[in-house]
């Protein structure tokens, strides 16, 4: 199998696994859905802040 079509198959699977965990995480898990983008969003505020 040639490497670019390994790495897209790689990609894909990746893509389908992270699509389907924050499915079952927006499902059952409410605070998890509001804390996760609020965690992310601080910490790239936090390095625009204080770069270095």
């Amino acid at each position: 199998m040639p490497k670019s079509v390994r790495n897209t198959v790689f990609g894909l699977g990746g893509f389908v696994g992270n699509l389907l965990i924050g499915l079952l995480v927006d499902k059952h898990l409410r605070t998890m859905r509001l804390m996760v983008p609020a965690l992310i969003a601080s910490g790239i505020a936090g390095l625009a802040a204080f770069p270095g």
